[in-house]
């Protein structure tokens, strides 16, 4: 594993090694309210969802592109990305932010891919939603994991 660049933000640091671990699927990174995506994913997200792309800080001189998509409004979002053939690594926070800052005012909150989404199988939200009569373009799989099982 490469040693993270001295020029990024603890939080940006923690974005790319989780995002090496995931290299083929696009990072829902959530923050607070919103999941980011960032880099070549953010680029490829506001395209497909036809959602703004902006940027977030730089990273090696050039802008960092961002964009992102409300918690609640996810599953849609989801579905759509998993309808144009992508694959999507949900990253959540694992721990509350008074967590974190009990171990520093800079500590980043702890976060970990708990979801894959991936083309072929049905989420439990739109499995009503498909069997209503509507005619499915393509299910969603959502694949839980305890992270700790995976240690």
């Amino acid at each position: 594993m490469s040693k993270p660049d001295q020029s990024v933000t603890p939080m940006m640091a923690q974005f790319l090694k989780i995002k090496e671990d995931h290299p083929s699927a696009l990072l829902f990174y959530r923050m607070g309210d919103f999941y980011e995506l960032f880099f070549d994913d953010a680029v490829a997200a506001a395209q497909a969802l036809d959602i703004t792309l902006t940027k977030r800080g730089k990273h090696q001189g050039a802008d960092i592109p961002m964009c992102g998509v409300p918690v609640h409004a996810a599953e849609g979002y989801l579905l759509n990305l998993i309808r144009k053939g992508f694959r999507v690594a949900v990253c959540e926070q694992l721990e509350n932010p008074q967590e974190a800052k009990k171990r520093g005012a800079k500590s980043v909150v702890k976060r970990g891919v708990v979801r894959l989404v991936t083309p072929g199988t049905l989420t439990e939200k739109f499995s009503g939603q498909f069997c209503s009569g509507a005619q499915p373009e393509l299910p969603v799989l959502g694949r839980y994991f305890d992270r700790r099982s995976a240690l």
